[in-house]
């Protein structure tokens, strides 16, 4: 290629490397066009200098003024400049590297400015894509909770940045940009595919439960089981919470479970899975002589959580909680309340019930999957509760509380977002 071929390739690169950056900072391209009018010459005086020193050396000056162009103009943390402009060049290749080697499958690549021009235009195309549609800001943010995780992140692409510069200065061509783009669409046709097998999971699971759902109906509507049936059947409550049909719910709950047998607060649940649950789960435990008490001073359980997750842990809660009741005890504490995080008020669902103080150090290993105190259980409930805490960011909480001169454990759920 001649110099202004070259030249004319660079510079549509350089305002994918500009877009990229800008995104990964989570900036709009509105709010810094003077950023762009000081990054421009930078460029261009970098790329001028390819003409009396060796490339190498032009690149690494390239990185290292991209790291003082971040700093400068964006954010005075310098790690954050050099973890922005790593994931920037990552980004980069890898955009580069798919683009190439999807074109290259059509057409037999050589890097001359035909094909050139088609492939960086197509990547800023992507680029532009990219910053009008993903937040990738979260990539540099992040460091202001796990330094430890993104040095660690920083680190790794700096080497794989020295791999790639050392192929392209080695190689002088771009066949090693497209064994990478087939590598990286290797791996996100693998994260398809997995993501591919959860989805049509999810479905079968919802198909299952509708098909439950429509087999109790049936019944139902010719007698063949009773309505006590109907209200005790924790699976029926189970199947309306996998499959997530708001009407079904409430038609459900209109037609069977209208009354709440004086638990007339549950009916102010916007949560109609939780609501159905407890009114089953609280007639079972009352026809086993066990009396459950519940205060509901939330009744809007906001979170991301599915209910058929919620279902699940307060399920563990109220389980745990009868599990662990001494002879002669046969009440239990359900409160569907708040807490308060500094200025942030998040769901809390917790369950008591009367039991000797347990420490804390003895607390961690419930966590433990196998650990039990109780003769004849598996010991996995609240190692199932840890899980589902991690998978879903909630809380789980744990406390002796004093009532009526009795301790009470309390183990609760706080819907509340974790940092991750």
């Amino acid at each position: 290629m001649t110099y202004l071929e070259n030249y004319i390739l660079t510079s549509i690169e350089s305002v994918q490397f500009f877009l990229i950056i800008i995104t990964v900072l989570g900036v709009r391209l509105s709010k810094c066009w003077k950023m762009l009018l000081i990054y421009a010459p930078m460029h261009v005086l970098i790329e001028a200098s390819k003409q009396i020193m060796p490339q190498e050396v032009s690149t690494i000056l390239y990185f290292f003024v991209i790291v003082l162009f971040v700093f400068i103009l964006f954010d005075k943390n310098l790690l954050i400049s050099v973890s922005t402009s790593v994931c920037s060049f990552f980004i980069a290749f890898a955009m580069q590297g798919i683009v190439t080697s999807v074109f290259g499958f059509f057409i037999p690549l050589e890097y001359i400015f035909q094909h050139g021009i088609i492939i960086m235009t197509i990547v800023v195309l992507s680029a532009v894509l990219l910053h009008m549609h993903v937040p990738l800001h979260s990539a540099t943010r992040i460091i202001e909770a796990r330094k430890d995780i993104v040095i660690l992140l920083t680190a790794n692409f700096i080497i794989f940045l020295y791999f790639m510069f050392y192929l392209r200065f080695t190689t002088g061509d771009v066949r090693y940009l497209q064994d990478f783009g087939v590598f990286l669409i290797t791996i996100m046709l693998a994260l398809v595919s997995v993501y591919t097998v959860k989805v049509v999971s999810n479905a079968t699971k919802k198909r299952t439960a509708s098909s439950y759902y429509n087999e109790i109906e049936r019944k139902i509507s010719d007698q063949i089981i009773e309505r006590s049936d109907i209200e005790k059947d924790l699976q029926m409550v189970y199947s309306l919470a996998i499959m997530e049909e708001f009407d079904k719910s409430k038609y459900h709950i209109r037609k069977y479970l209208y009354s709440f047998n004086g638990n007339e607060d549950l009916m102010e649940l916007r949560r109609l899975a939780l609501a159905m649950y407890l009114y089953v789960k609280m007639n079972i435990l009352k026809d086993e002589g066990i009396d459950c008490h519940l205060e509901i001073d939330n009744p809007f359980v906001n979170h991301k959580i599915t209910d058929y997750n919620l279902l699940q842990a307060v399920d563990i809660l109220v389980t745990n909680a009868v599990e662990a009741l001494k002879d002669g005890d046969n009440e239990i504490y359900i409160n569907v309340t708040t807490e308060e995080d500094g200025r942030v008020i998040s769901p809390l669902i917790e369950v008591l019930n009367r039991h000797e103080e347990i420490g804390f150090d003895e607390e961690n290993g419930f966590y433990e999957k196998g650990f039990t105190t109780k003769p004849g259980k598996k010991g996995l409930g609240l190692y199932k509760l840890n899980k589902l805490s991690k998978d879903n960011n909630f809380q789980i909480i744990f406390e002796n509380r004093e009532i009526d001169d009795e301790n009470y454990v309390c183990y609760g759920i706080w819907l509340r977002k974790l940092e991750k």
